[in-house]
């Protein structure tokens, strides 16, 4: 039964590996594209973490919230993030 639950193990923390870097690679995009240009908006070292992808492991699962947030603040504009079932990111059909 050990066995099982390493394998369990090893798959979940593949999969937060994944979406770890997912969502880095999302949010150093939107840098790229300018969508964080009057960052000077945000309370400090709010958008740091994101971009340097240095978040504890605890607040991974409101990161996404996080960034929706983000973006509201600085675009005055609501927010929604699409989630498919793909492993690729759609940033450049929908920021281009």
């Amino acid at each position: 039964m050990d066995g099982a639950k390493d394998v369990i193990s090893s798959i979940m923390a593949g999969m937060q590996q994944k979406f770890k870097n997912h969502v880095t690679d999302l949010v150093l995009r939107l840098e790229d594209l300018g969508f964080f240009q009057n960052r000077g908006e945000l309370p400090k070292n709010k958008l740091e973490a994101l971009l340097k992808g240095t978040i504890h492991d605890s607040e991974w699962p409101k990161v996404l919230f996080k960034l929706t947030e983000i973006l509201h603040v600085l675009h005055e504009e609501k927010v929604v993030i699409l989630i498919d079932e793909y492993d690729i990111l759609q940033t450049t059909r929908l920021f281009s």
